[in-house]
């Protein structure tokens, strides 16, 4: 019983994980965008717990105000209070690959 329900749970958790299909396969991929294609856009994509969309220059003012280092700090220990998990869930990320993903969802914002 117990296994089961690890199991289940580790199911829902990773539901949102999966790469999208949405993208030109003929056009190479920009630095951020396949971490944040795999990780960052169950969250990113419709802003659910307050994550800043890509493009929301309004959601994205008072992050990028802190400076990239806060923002880099905050992916990598995680935003507890917005339910944002450490690395956002991609734990064999490098620190570039998560930066990149944040300038990738930031930049058309800016």
């Amino acid at each position: 019983m117990f296994r089961s329900t690890i199991g289940v749970a580790a199911l829902v958790l990773f539901a949102g994980c999966g790469e999208q299909s949405a993208v030109d396969p003929s056009k190479p991929l920009q630095p951020g965008q396949q971490t944040y294609q795999r990780f960052c856009i169950s969250c990113h994509a419709s802003g659910i717990s307050g994550a800043p969309p890509i493009g929301n220059a309004q959601a994205w003012a008072p992050r990028l105000a802190q400076g990239e280092a806060v923002l880099l700090q905050h992916t990598i220990e995680g935003m507890a209070s917005a339910g944002m998990p450490p690395r956002g869930m991609c734990v064999a990320c490098t620190d570039q690959e998560l930066k990149d993903a944040i300038h990738y969802m930031s930049a058309p914002a800016q």
